[in-house]
């Protein structure tokens, strides 16, 4: 018994290591996923290393679905993986008030067997130098891009409203 309890202890003490104490694994796909206010509505975006990946939308319309195959290289992974590198290990984005009915987002980096997720509340008046909505915002016009779709584009690039495609659209359409 007692030759096992300094197992268990390094166990233990390997169990509550801090996360950057172990060697961290290359980021393999970047993950975003939105749902309009409400849930109406979902906009899905995923990209592997090598630059393949899918974009997804889908509205409150059959003609509103657009589904796009993508092939942009490992030097696109990388434009989107240096874009959204910033907010990387946060799992929030600091806001003065939010409105509990907007739309919301999950950016999601995987590494190995580990992932960290960002939660992104459009609802959220984001504090001064918060810059997630900005850097979301170039990654998701950079993203339609390659898609070859519009259907946001013009919102976005107005800036009116938060990052989110769906958010604006909806309220365009009031």
């Amino acid at each position: 018994m007692h030759d096992f309890l300094p197992f268990l202890m390094s166990l233990a003490a390997a169990a509550t290591s801090p996360p950057d104490a172990a060697p961290v694994e290359p980021l393999e796909k970047i993950e975003y996923i939105e749902t309009g206010p409400e849930g109406a509505g979902r906009v899905h975006w995923l990209l592997r290393t090598d630059g393949q990946g899918r974009y997804e939308s889908d509205g409150s319309t059959p003609e509103s679905v657009v589904g796009v195959d993508l092939d942009v290289g490992a030097e696109g992974f990388q434009k989107i993986s240096a874009m959204l590198q910033p907010l990387e290990g946060r799992s929030e984005v600091q806001c003065d008030l939010s409105a509990t009915d907007q739309a919301h987002g999950l950016l999601t980096f995987y590494r190995g067997i580990r992932s960290f997720t960002l939660y992104l509340d459009q609802g959220c008046s984001a504090v001064a130098g918060e810059d997630a909505f900005g850097l979301m915002n170039a990654a998701n016009l950079t993203i339609l891009d390659w898609a070859g779709t519009d259907k946001w584009r013009d919102i976005l690039v107005a800036g009116r409203g938060p990052s989110s495609m769906l958010w604006t659209t909806r309220r365009e359409r009031r």
